[in-house]
């Protein structure tokens, strides 16, 4: 698990009679009846970006310093918000993972299945079958060609 913190800005609006929250660096805006609230849901806006990001397989934004985000945003108080947030993609390059060894075990002994099966066939009765590939085998060893080639290249004037 992680810990992430990032500046936020607290107003307090008349208008609504409640307080606004603003994530500069990520663009998320919160809100709340109390600044006990307005921190609660800044938490909870937060944490689902960080989902996002996950889900999408980005890398949030870096937060901004503290400084930074309090002299651009004089009317406002400035505040530090920290999550724990557990990365989704960890788990899943581990069952990944697990899945290609799995699948790279399967075809290995798929492969294994098949030769035995070839090779059982052969020595019991397929003896035109075995001079086919002894005969095959030799004609690849030799450098001689089947014939089966007939393509070629224009020639270039």
């Amino acid at each position: 698990m992680k810990q992430y913190t990032y500046p936020a800005v607290f107003y307090y609006d008349e208008e609504y009679n409640q307080y606004a929250v603003e994530f500069s660096d990520i663009c998320i805006y919160a809100e709340g009846d109390t600044i006990e609230d307005a921190y609660q849901n800044a938490q909870e806006y937060l944490k689902k970006y960080l989902d996002c990001c996950d889900e999408l397989g980005v890398e949030p934004n870096k937060p901004g310093t503290y400084n930074f985000v309090e002299q651009n945003h004089p009317n406002g108080k400035t505040m530090l918000v920290t999550v724990e947030h557990e990365s989704k993609n960890d788990e899943q390059e581990k069952k990944q993972e697990t899945f290609t060894n799995l699948n790279e075990d399967i075809v290995e002994d798929i492969s294994d299945d098949i030769v035995e099966n070839i090779t059982e066939n052969l020595n019991q009765e397929d003896v035109v079958f075995e001079e086919f590939l002894k005969d095959k085998s030799k004609n690849s060893t030799d450098g001689s060609d089947d014939g089966d080639d007939d393509f070629s290249l224009p020639e270039i004037e």
